[in-house]
């Protein structure tokens, strides 16, 4: 299973991320003030994923 991660700038303002595999969106997290956190915070929840995935 492949899972990818893309944070985005919201209309808001608010920076957000997404986190999807071959089937489509599995979550998500939003409110993020800037792109680095918005990063941080995928990026913690992708290696959950991605450890999972490797088990």
């Amino acid at each position: 299973m492949t899972y990818t991660g893309k944070a985005y700038k919201t209309k808001s303002g608010q920076w957000a991320w997404r986190i999807s595999d071959e089937q489509g969106e599995l979550c998500g997290g939003g409110g993020y003030a800037s792109e680095e956190s918005a990063e941080q915070a995928m990026n913690d929840e992708l290696a959950t994923y991605q450890q999972r995935g490797e088990q």
